[in-house]
């Protein structure tokens, strides 16, 4: 995951952001982005938001769904609905990691978006300078201020994962022709993945 945010993933938050906020073409923001610091640029609040989101965020996840279904095997919900607890439990994950990566996106938007924090200096002393908004923001707005739009970024969270594995589920069965023992290669099981991922984006 943090491979994944430093090398693309946070280039297309920061497009995706930008062209929210904008006018600019994606051309037009990637110049914005390098022209003081050239390519390096592009790694403007990624540090140490972006990173700190990076680590926790499969990691919160999975502990999420982990917990979930150690719930549903103690009420026997595994067993009865095997499904339908795999999708549940995939949503409940997504729930979990909504609680813990909305403060860190929060920070990581505000640094995106105000233009103070990439007019100068390279990438470490943006990054330093960064690290202190939190405090800022705590200090000036208070604590509570950390989680503002969390509910609706935990309730995305939980249906972004819910409906993925939903798909996921269809897209593996229909792979499997009718067939529910069927077992799936690895290559398979990466395409239904990435189907199952795609039509949940869409959805």
């Amino acid at each position: 995951a943090f491979v994944f945010e430093l090398t693309i993933g946070h280039y297309f938050e920061v497009l995706k952001i930008q062209k929210q906020t904008s006018e600019l073409s994606y051309a037009g923001i990637t110049r914005v982005m390098i022209k003081q610091k050239g390519l390096a640029g592009i790694l403007d609040g990624f540090f140490p938001w972006g990173a700190i989101q990076a680590v926790c965020k499969g990691g919160s996840f999975g502990l999420g769904h982990s917990l979930s279904k150690g719930m549903m095997k103690s009420t026997g919900m595994d067993i009865k609905y095997p499904r339908g607890s795999e999708v549940l439990s995939g949503g409940m994950g997504g729930a979990l990691q909504g609680v813990v990566m909305s403060p860190v996106l929060l920070l990581k938007t505000r640094v995106i978006t105000d233009e103070s924090y990439r007019a100068t200096g390279g990438v470490w002393s943006t990054a330093k300078m960064s690290s202190k908004i939190g405090g800022q923001i705590i200090k000036r707005e208070g604590p509570v201020a950390l989680m503002t739009g969390a509910p609706m970024f935990i309730t995305k969270r939980f249906f972004d994962w819910t409906t993925r594995f939903l798909f996921v589920e269809l897209v593996e069965t229909a792979a499997k022709g009718g067939d529910v023992n069927a077992k799936l290669s690895p290559t398979t099981q990466y395409a239904c993945s990435f189907a199952g991922g795609t039509l949940s984006a869409i959805a």
